[in-house]
């Protein structure tokens, strides 16, 4: 009885808290009106044919084109839409990018950096992307190895497998999970994350890590419940560790994920403590946190004998900058350039946390705290309310926009273009239609679904907590939140047929 009390209040929390973020999406200006109208009649128009259609067997079997619905119907002519696609876009766009993409780039790409230079106080600052610098520098050789010109192009056509293989990874977990086709289903993550692909940055580079992690979770859940032998699981576990930390090293938040799993099962371990076998979940377990740990091991002690970023400890962020960053009025809880400065200054981690909690006192006294509610969901509206994830929203998002090359095709996509309207509308009504399915999955109360509702619902509170104010932080766990939106959406179908047989009874 506690447990489901329990359960049931966190479920209720969790889904006002998602519903607010699906009424913000709704009112975005990111929709066109004339947009909106003409999509609403092209879907009645297509829906109305098809239902036409359907009534007249004979006209359906006239129709009829096996092979050809057969291939149409198939992931290889999904594949074939979506390289098309991605290929177009990384011809016509790609381009310098400004902001933390070019400047791990730059670096990447420099003979060396000095001590006190611009670089070296970067990344001292920002040590959470010194990963991803590395792994870019390990690119930029092989590049000059094998004499290509271009290592933008090259980093853009990794970046773009790494988001292919996401996508595939989530294509597969769902496909496991609901015991379904799924393939046409992935096309609305193609259309959202491809643009993406053109600013390689770890928002993107750790799509496939997450949905690695994703899908290794719900293997081992799947062998769990059928009691499959240990051995087959302990090599999962070992792989998830490893995964997981890619996903950790590239960015911190990810431990949201892992977090989220630790809750639900403990929860489980604490109200239901016969459903689970202590003495397997302890050795898969142990096996992940052990390569977990090698991983960060081997990490650690390789940036300590790296000399080609000069590092100073004392200049690193610490997380009260980013809570006091998170509680600006100014940017809705975005960067400040002035916070960043501030916290900068101070020459010690003692004084800069006594610095930030000061101002982060001063910011709540402020605030008061009804003014610290509202600002918080005027502050959750910013962080997930935009469809295009945030596109175009940083400082030099392209550090030189021509419209002038490729005309056509960067009026959809570049700043000032004439028809970026188009893109805004689209996105924003595939991201309403993903939020829609997250909430459908409040009715899947299954382990899986219910640790990815708590991880998405862990991000939405940490982004609140700590520096947010733009969506362009949700791709980081598209993974998740697809997934979720898929799995509710698969539960309408028998949510309708319960009401209908209900009424009927």
């Amino acid at each position: 009885m506690l447990e489901h009390r329990i359960n049931l209040a966190l479920e209720w929390v969790m889904f006002a808290v998602m519903a607010l973020v699906f009424g913000g999406a709704l009112l975005s200006p990111n929709l066109n009106p004339q947009l909106l109208a003409i999509s609403v009649l092209v879907v009645l128009l297509v829906g109305g044919a098809y239902w036409w259609l359907r009534q007249r067997p004979h006209l359906k079997a006239k129709l009829s084109w096996p092979q050809g619905w057969r291939f149409l119907r198939s992931k290889w002519c999904l594949a074939v839409v979506a390289i098309v696609y991605q290929i177009t876009l990384v011809y016509g766009l790609a381009s310098d990018t400004g902001f933390d993409t070019g400047i791990v780039r730059w670096a990447a790409s420099t003979k060396s950096i000095v001590d006190g230079s611009y670089l070296s106080n970067y990344f001292s600052n920002n040590p959470n992307n010194l990963g991803l610098m590395f792994a870019e520098r390990g690119v930029y050789h092989l590049t000059q190895f094998f004499g290509l010109t271009n290592f933008l192009i090259v980093l853009v056509i990794i970046n773009l497998i790494l988001v292919d293989l996401a996508i595939i990874l989530i294509g597969l977990t769902l496909r496991h999970y609901l015991q379904r086709r799924v393939v046409w289903l992935l096309l609305p993550a193609i259309f959202l994350l491809t643009p993406w692909i053109l600013l390689v940055y770890s928002d993107t580079v750790i799509l496939p890590f997450v949905a690695g992690s994703i899908f290794l979770l719900d293997r081992l859940l799947t062998q769990s419940r059928t009691q499959q032998p240990l051995r087959n699981s302990l090599g999962l576990a070992l792989l998830f560790g490893v995964v997981f930390w890619g996903a950790y090293i590239l960015k911190p938040s990810a431990l949201i994920l892992g977090i989220a799993v630790a809750l639900e099962l403990a929860l489980v371990a604490i109200f239901n403590y016969r459903r689970l076998d202590f003495k397997r979940l302890a050795i898969l377990l142990a096996a992940g946190l052990v390569s977990f740990g090698l991983c960060q091991m081997v990490s650690q002690h390789a940036l300590q004998q790296q000399t080609f970023v000069p590092l100073h400890d004392n200049l690193t962020e610490l997380p009260s900058h980013y809570i006091m960053m998170g509680m600006n009025k100014g940017t809705t809880g975005s960067y400040s350039q002035s916070d960043f400065l501030y916290s900068t200054k101070f020459t010690t981690k003692k004084a800069q946390q006594s610095a930030n909690i000061k101002v982060i006192k001063q910011r709540l006294h402020k605030f008061g705290f009804g003014g610290y509610l509202k600002f918080l969901v005027v502050k959750n509206y910013a962080n997930t309310s935009d469809g295009t994830l945030g596109w175009l929203f940083e400082g030099e998002f392209f550090s030189k926009p021509n419209l002038k090359q490729h005309a056509f095709l960067r009026s959809f996509y570049y700043p000032f273009g004439t028809r970026l309207r188009y893109y805004h509308t689209f996105a924003q009504l595939i991201w309403i239609i993903l939020l829609a399915g997250v909430l459908l999955s409040f009715w899947d109360q299954a382990f899986f679904a219910r640790s990815l509702r708590l991880a998405f619902f862990g991000l939405l509170l940490f982004l609140l907590l700590f520096e947010g104010g733009r969506s362009r932080y949700m791709i980081q766990f598209m993974p998740v939140i697809y997934s979720l939106s898929v799995i509710g959406w698969f539960q309408l179908p028998p949510m309708i047929a319960a009401y209908k047989n209900k009424r009927t009874a």
